[in-house]
Order: structure tokens, then C-alpha cells, then sequence
């Protein structure tokens, strides 16, 4: 079933599209494209295929938590204002 040249329009006025009035008819063909294409789709059967959640079987990977104290002294070699094992950083709330 053709998409009408007003279901084009109200379609465009949903998603506040504004298009030249030669472009209109365009995207009323490509539109009765694709949905061509996902009535091809809908005839599919795929009762015998199991549903899933991603394309390629996915595992999660998983480690023990380590707790770690802070940088530790290295981590704050770099720093420019550093009082022991603080760092003094710019204030950014008044």
C-alpha cells in the first residue's frame, strides 16, 4: 500500500521535517521502499530460530576484585600542588 502524498506530509510534520515540495514525492518512494523491504522481512519464518540477545554469543568475563589504597606515591610524583598525600587542586565552587 503507497504512502499518500498527506501521509508524507503529517509523517514530516511529526518528526518537524521541512523538505521542498519536489522532495516530498521522493521520500514518499523511498518510504514505500522500506516498507517493501520490511513486509519481505514479516513473511520470514523464524519459529525454528531461538531468540537471543546479541548477534555472536557473548560470555562475561569475570575477575576478583582487588582493593588497592589510593595512587600510592608514585601517582602523585606529577602533581604541582601536593601536601603529603593530598592534592591540591584549583577551587571550582564558590
Amino acid at each position: 500500500m503507497p504512502i499518500s502524498h498527506d501521509g508524507v506530509r503529517h509523517l514530516m510534520s511529526l518528526v518537524r521535517l521541512k523538505l521542498p515540495e519536489a522532495e516530498v514525492a521522493r521520500l514518499g518512494q523511498d518510504l514505500d521502499s522500506i516498507l517493501g523491504h520490511v513486509q519481505q522481512l514479516q513473511q520470514v519464518d523464524v519459529s525454528a530460530v531461538q531468540p537471543m540477545t546479541h548477534a555472536v554469543p557473548a560470555t562475561l568475563q569475570v575477575r576478583e576484585d582487588e582493593q588497592v589504597l589510593g595512587l600510592g606515591p608514585k601517582g602523585l610524583e606529577g602533581s604541582a600542588g601536593r601536601e603529603g598525600a593530598f592534592v591540591r587542586v584549583p577551587k571550582i565552587v564558590e
